[in-house]
Formats: structure tokens, sequence, C-alpha cells
């Protein structure tokens, strides 16, 4: 990846997080979202970096990333309404974890840095565990863009978006971040 993909990744992850968490609508992740896109090539035409001609293969896979995007986003409303009983759930069963009061004295800013760290720490290996052969059909979709831009990020198979989503919700449950 270039370093504006890894950051493009890192960006979206995390501000996907925080407008999840604030229980935003999907309208206001995609909108905030897209609104990256323009800055991330506009960055990468002053760089010079990863630079392509507008060509109809280009054409083809930003219109099915875009596509993938939206329609991955008819879930996500589902998932926003669920994420508070999968971790009540995971409380429910006993597995030890940080209580939310512990995060009553440190400050938000700290709380916000160490949640985004936290998040992309997830991410990261729930990233590694798709390539194992039994989740690789469902990441593959990600693997499959035929032109890798800075949106590629987004191009994923809805049970990829649900998966991640579940193992971000557990661990970021586990830690008690509120």
């Amino acid at each position: 990846l270039s370093r504006m993909e890894w950051l493009w990744e890192r960006l979206a992850g995390a501000i996907g997080h925080i407008v999840r968490s604030a229980g935003w609508q999907f309208e206001g992740y995609a909108w905030i979202t897209l609104g990256f896109f323009p800055l991330v090539f506009v960055v990468d035409w002053i760089t010079g970096k990863r630079v392509h001609p507008w060509t109809a293969r280009l054409a083809k896979t930003v219109a099915a990333t875009f596509a993938l995007y939206f329609i991955n986003g008819a879930v996500f409303p589902i998932l926003l309404t669920g994420a508070h009983h999968v971790r009540d759930a995971y409380q429910a069963i006993g597995i030890p974890h940080l209580p939310t009061s512990i995060w009553e004295t440190v400050p938000k800013w700290l709380v916000v840095v160490f949640a985004i760290v936290a998040y992309d720490f997830s991410a990261y290996w729930t990233h590694r565990a798709l390539h194992w052969p039994i989740l690789w059909p469902i990441h593959a979709v990600h693997h499959s863009d035929p032109e890798v831009i800075a949106i590629t990020t987004l191009r994923v198979h809805a049970l990829e978006g649900i998966f991640m989503f579940l193992c971000n919700v557990l661990f970021l449950s586990w830690l008690g971040l509120p």
C-alpha cells in the first residue's frame, strides 16, 4: 500500500467508528466518508503519488466500489441498532472486561486517542484473520479490485463488514470503552 492508501484506511476506519459510535445514520457516515475522497485525490495529485489517468477500466472499478459501498451501507443501520445488544450479550457471558468506569477519570482527548489506536489494532488483526482460508472467500472481494486506488478500502463484501464490525465491537467492549 502507498502511504496515502495506508493513511486513508486509518482515517476512514477511525472516522467510521467515531460516526457509528455517535449514533449517526448511514447517510451522515457516507457524506463524511465521501468528503475525504476529493481530499485524498488532491493530496495524491499534489505529491505525485498514485496518479491514474481516467480510463474506462478505472471508471468501472470506481463505480463498482461505490456500488458495493452503498449496498453495504444498507446493512449499517441494522448493525448500529444491534451493537449494544452484542456488547450486552458479550458482558452477560461473564468474560472478564474492563469496567466502563475506568475511563471516567481519563481525559476525553486521551480516551479518543486510545480508542482510535485500539480500533486500528483490532481492525489490523481482524483483517489478518480475513486471510485465513475459511474467511478468504468473503475477503477476496476486497482484493479483486483491478485498479488499486485510495477507495479500494471500501470494496468489501457485506459479510466482511459484519465480521469486522462484530470483532471491533467485541474488542472495544472488552476494553470497556464508552
